[in-house]
């Protein structure tokens, strides 16, 4: 195909929007594209999943409250009985909507990088829980070109066609810039089957990702040289041939988060 996927500097062409700030001054030279459908990824997505539910448990707990107040009523209870109730239902009631809003404002970002941010590929692994490998660059345009690749545990279900160990799903990958290195610290992805659920889609993805890279992940895989855990990050350099295994909570240390 001849596209190395990769970060750039400075804005991309004929584009007038900027990268959102996790990017910072870079731009994603192949990206999904792809506007994620809400709900499913509202399900899926980690974080999000994290706002909806303190958001659901908020509304339920006020709902009760309501519903409390007006069974006290029908009771034919003194009128300052349910009060108590009342109150504590208004303000669950608002701090629903104060959880419903930070889950907008959660998506907003999430959204955006699910479109703009860096397609990569990825292979299941076998065994449980459900963990993919990923394979991505970690040059950032201004250092080495060194590659990376990260073991990553799914917290939400990949589609059953996609379980199988071997199987070769896209990803979509955010990546830390550290203060201080010349490369990216380490990224987090995102299966695109947690954004859509249309096969055209993800066969799309799949098919603009070099096959080249995906038989160079089976073959680091078939060897074992796979990250022991989430916290281990392996670090490829083609040129030189060399292999070097770092944690990521060490580099984070090292080198702390620099938004550019």
């Amino acid at each position: 195909m001849g596209v190395k996927p990769g970060y750039k500097y400075g804005g991309p062409p004929g584009r007038g929007e900027r990268p959102f700030a996790p990017m910072g001054d870079t731009w994603a030279d192949l990206s999904p594209g792809l506007d994620p459908e809400p709900l499913r990824f509202l399900y899926h997505e980690p974080t999000l999943r994290r706002h909806a539910r303190g958001a659901l448990v908020v509304g339920l707990v006020s709902l009760g409250s309501f519903i409390g107040c007006a069974l006290l009523r029908s009771a034919e209870s003194n009128w300052y009985e349910p009060l108590p109730l009342h109150l504590f239902g208004t303000v669950c009631g608002f701090l629903t909507i104060v959880a419903a809003a930070t889950v907008v404002e959660a998506y907003r970002p999430l959204a955006y990088l699910f479109r703009n941010a860096l397609l990569t590929p990825g292979v299941v692994l076998p065994g449980e829980p459900l963990t993919i490998v990923v394979l991505a660059s970690l040059g950032n345009g201004r250092g080495p070109e060194v590659e990376g690749l990260r073991r990553i545990v799914l917290r939400s279900p990949l589609p059953d066609r996609d379980r199988a160990p071997g199987t070769r799903i896209p990803v979509v990958s955010t990546f830390q810039r550290g203060r201080g290195l010349d490369r990216w610290v380490t990224f987090r992805s995102t299966p695109i089957a947690w954004g859509t659920g249309r096969d055209r889609e993800i066969e799309r993805c799949l098919e603009r990702l070099d096959p080249t890279d995906f038989k160079r992940l089976e073959a680091l895989v078939a060897r074992g040289v796979v990250p022991e855990d989430e916290d281990e990050l392996i670090i490829l350099d083609r040129n030189a041939g060399r292999i070097e295994r770092v944690s990521i909570r060490e580099e984070t240390k090292r080198y702390p988060p620099d938004r550019g």
